[in-house]
């Protein structure tokens, strides 16, 4: 789909219009379109589509990201900035800190690029798990397993095309012993609840600060019932543990593939950091060619395929007719790829963030509807990337060839872009480096209480 997409795009220009069953897709080529469109246009562009599976079946309306625009909508959105505005992301750099130096020293003994992944899905688990509900990761690994299985089905339905009722919504006033999705939602629903539900149990009762308890506790909450609450930080999982993880699975893919880029960055690291130390959140600003690093791994491989919009109104732009009730999705991949926006796209260049410092990224959406979660994901990024090339050096004795191409590099499942498997090897920088990672280790408080009675 994905490169059909971008064929399509390149012959017939930057807006497409195609019917998928009953519905009606617009695809948004590049990123100045979506920007003007989805942050400009106020609520016309703001709502969803109709998603029978992963909004009405599987989570009975209770799933911040397929609720329409609405009050709704706003509530929750309200609630979860709440613990993601910038403010509050900056007070959780301890946490931040504890866990990406945690993972650093945790590549010491891994050695499959299978267990590297789970290291990554784990440390973004850690984080939001710990924020969230206030419990020890380490002492819950089941729910790490859980959660995980969890996102994956739910995301594999926000695309209208896993399901035939999505594409066909008829097909929902069958009997229901001819409606396979709904005893497939029913046990998502059931299984989602008890999660949510025990977790919750824990954050409610705990003494330090924690996402459940500041919003039950602090917030108005409006209408809304215990489990809308419960399900609105639990979609926070959802978005979150999984996507951050494949940033870092992209990321080391670039360093392989990239190695002109990790030497300039490792070179800045060296000399504002030195060796004797890692480096942390306060080195960020003067590291500008290692924050330009993050940044082009987003951009260089995009997470999915974009969240698909709903307009509440037609829309004329520049003569393009978008009629109401349109499915309106921004082809990330192909924006990010855009070469009137970003010179030589298929190149892996930080540099191109230094050279124009305001270069957008469609990353996190734009508009109303952007990710709540952007400001802790590209924190936790920030915490994690500098310290693997600090660290590491990544390689792998694979035949490379295949990997260059631009849109090589990723594979559809579902709505999300995962990394095509390149078996990948690294080694630590050197003895001394390690010494300071067992040193750093040894004098971080990563105890759970402690962390989170600071915030």
């Amino acid at each position: 789909m994905r490169k059909t997409m971008t064929r399509w795009h390149a012959k017939y220009g930057p807006i497409l219009r195609l019917n998928l069953g009953s519905q009606q897709f617009i695809s948004l080529e590049s990123v100045p379109l979506a920007k003007e469109l989805f942050g400009q246009s106020g609520a016309t562009f703001s709502s969803r589509p109709r998603m029978v599976m992963a909004g009405e079946v599987m989570t009975k309306g209770t799933q911040t990201a397929t609720l329409p625009y609405g009050d709704k909508w706003k509530l929750h959105n309200r609630l979860q900035l709440s613990v993601l505005n910038p403010r509050r992301v900056q007070s959780y750099g301890k946490l931040l800190e504890a866990e990406s130096q945690r993972l650093v020293y945790q590549l010491l003994s891994i050695t499959d690029t299978k267990d590297l992944e789970i290291a990554f899905n784990r440390i973004t688990f850690n984080i939001i798990y710990t924020l969230a509900y206030d419990k020890n990761p380490e002492e819950n690994t089941s729910d790490f397993k859980e959660s995980l299985g969890l996102a994956k089905e739910f995301t594999e339905a926000l695309i209208n095309s896993t399901w035939a009722v999505d594409l066909f919504p008829a097909l929902d006033y069958l009997p229901g012993f001819m409606k396979p999705w709904k005893r497939f939602g029913d046990d998502f629903h059931r299984r989602m609840l008890q999660f949510l539900g025990r977790n919750t149990a824990h954050a409610i009762k705990t003494r330090s600060w924690n996402w459940t308890q500041h919003i039950m506790k602090s917030e108005n909450t409006g209408d809304l019932t215990s489990t809308e609450i419960q399900c609105l930080i639990g979609v926070l999982f959802e978005a979150g543990v999984d996507s951050t993880a494949i940033v870092l699975q992209y990321f080391v893919q670039a360093c392989v593939l990239h190695p002109e880029a990790v030497r300039r960055a490792k070179q800045e690291i060296n000399d504002v950091v030195g060796r004797g130390r890692m480096p942390n959140e306060k080195d960020m600003s003067c590291l500008p060619y290692t924050k330009a690093f993050c940044s082009e791994v987003l951009r260089w491989r995009s997470t999915s395929l974009g969240f698909p919009h709903s307009t509440t109104r037609e829309h004329i732009y520049k003569g393009y007719v978008i009629p109401k009730g349109s499915i309106i999705l921004q082809n990330i991949w192909t924006s990010h790829h855009d070469e009137t926006i970003y010179r030589e796209a298929s190149s892996f260049r930080p540099e191109r963030f230094l050279e124009n410092p305001d270069l957008p990224l469609a990353t996190f959406g734009f508009g109303r509807r952007s990710c709540p979660g952007r400001h802790l994901a590209a924190a936790t990024l920030e915490a994690v990337i500098p310290k693997l090339l600090w660290a590491y050096n990544f390689h792998t004795s694979a035949e490379l060839d295949d990997y260059r191409d631009t849109l090589a590099g990723a594979y559809e499942e579902g709505g999300v872009l995962r990394p095509v498997d390149l078996p990948v090897e690294w080694k630590v920088y050197d003895e001394s480096t390690k010494t300071v990672m067992e040193e750093s280790l040894r004098n971080t408080n990563i105890d759970t209480e402690s962390i989170t009675s600071s915030l």
